[in-house]
């Protein structure tokens, strides 16, 4: 999985940067849990918090479902959201641009 960040306000021409992919769970993960009084700082921040259940829904299929149907929805909605931050944009081609992400949301939920 690969993470786009956006950067930039609305007043600024966003510019995308790809961030470099997460590693997999199972490698970051030591073998035994650390304690529970203190985390080591070699643990990295994002896994402090991290446990095994969690991980398991992460390995869950309703889990990598629903990342996938917010790609989805998050793509579709994408070109709206950057006309709606535009300064110049007028309302005809805003509520042009609200039709057709509707159409292609309403395709998504009957088509799949």
């Amino acid at each position: 999985m690969v993470l786009v960040q956006i950067r930039g306000t609305r007043h600024e021409k966003n510019s995308k940067t790809l961030l470099p992919p997460l590693p997999p769970l199972s490698s970051t993960l030591a073998a035994e849990p650390p304690p529970s009084s203190a985390t080591p700082p070699h643990i990295p921040f994002h896994l402090h918090f991290c446990d095994l259940s969690t991980i398991k829904l992460m390995n869950n299929f309703d889990f990598a479902l629903t990342l996938h149907l917010m790609k989805k929805v998050l793509s579709i909605s994408n070109e709206l959201s950057q006309a709606l931050q535009r300064k110049d944009q007028d309302i005809i081609n805003v509520m042009n641009l609200v039709n057709i992400t509707k159409e292609r949301l309403q395709a998504l939920r009957d088509d799949g």
